[in-house]
C-alpha cells in the first residue's frame, strides 16, 4: 500500500506538486520546507526498501538469523547499517535540487515572506533592473549575476560532495570485498570482517564444507526448518 502511494506521488512533477501544496496552505518558509519534504520522501522511500529487500538476502544475515538473532536485532545491526551509505549519496546528489525547488518558490512569490535574504526573492526582485537604464542596460547586472552565481556555486558544491561520497562508499565496498577474499583483516573493519569469516568458518565445519554460498544457504535453510 506505501509503496503504491509512493507511485502515486512520484507521478506528479516534484515543482508542481510543490506549488499546489504551497498555495492550498499558505506561501511562507515553513510551508516551502513541508512542501520540499513531501515531494522529496518517495525517492528515499523505494531506495530504502530495494536495499531491504536486496539486503535481507544476504548470507550474512541468514547467518545471524541462524546464530538466534531476533528480526529486531538483524534489522537495527545488520540491515539498516548497510543501508545508509546509498541514503547518504541521494541525498547529498538531491540537496542542489531542493534548493533550486525552494528558490524557485520564492521567485514565484510563495517562498519567504518579502525582506528575508532569500536567493530566489533576490532574483525575482531584480527583473525590473534587468535591462538596466537607457543607453546602460548592463548597470544593474550584479542584481541578477550574484545571487544566480551563489545559487549555482552552492548546487555544484553539493554535486560534488555527492560524487565524493559515492566514490568513498564504492570504494569502502571494494576493500571490503577485497578483505574477505583473501582474508586480510587489516582494515577499519577488522574486528567485525573477522567475527564474520569466523561465522562463516563454523558453520563450514557442517557436512557442506566446501559447498560454497549455495550449500551454506541450503544448510540454513534446513537447520530453520528443523527447529
Amino acid at each position: 500500500v506505501l509503496m503504491r502511494f509512493t507511485d502515486i506521488v512520484l507521478a506528479f512533477p516534484d515543482l508542481v506538486l510543490a506549488v499546489v501544496i504551497v498555495s492550498v496552505t499558505r506561501p511562507g518558509l515553513n510551508n516551502v520546507m513541508l512542501s520540499v519534504a513531501a515531494v522529496s520522501w518517495p525517492s528515499y522511500a523505494r531506495l530504502l526498501r530495494g536495499d531491504v529487500l536486496s539486503i535481507k538476502e544476504r548470507d550474512f544475515v541468514a547467518a545471524a538469523r541462524a546464530l538466534g538473532a531476533s528480526d529486531t536485532r538483524i534489522l537495527l545491526r545488520h540491515i539498516i547499517p548497510n543501508c545508509i551509505y546509498p541514503l547518504l549519496v541521494v541525498a547529498s546528489l538531491s540537496m542542489g535540487r531542493i534548493v533550486i525547488t525552494a528558490a524557485a518558490l520564492s521567485f514565484l512569490g510563495l517562498g519567504a515572506p518579502v525582506g528575508y535574504a532569500d536567493w530566489g526573492q533576490l532574483i525575482s526582485l531584480s527583473r525590473n533592473w534587468i535591462l538596466g537604464s537607457a543607453g546602460s542596460p548592463f548597470e544593474y547586472w550584479h542584481t541578477v549575476f550574484i545571487p544566480g552565481v551563489t545559487i549555482f556555486m552552492f548546487v555544484l558544491g553539493w554535486n560534488l560532495l555527492g560524487d565524493a561520497v559515492r566514490d568513498r562508499a564504492s570504494r569502502a565496498v571494494t576493500e571490503v570485498s577485497r578483505a574477505i577474499r583473501q582474508k586480510d583483516f587489516s582494515t577499519d573493519n577488522g574486528a567485525r570482517l573477522l567475527l564474520a569469516w569466523w561465522a562463516l568458518e563454523a558453520f563450514a565445519e557442517h557436512p557442506i564444507r566446501g559447498g560454497g554460498a549455495g550449500g551454506y544457504r541450503a544448510w540454513v535453510t534446513g537447520h530453520l526448518r528443523e527447529q
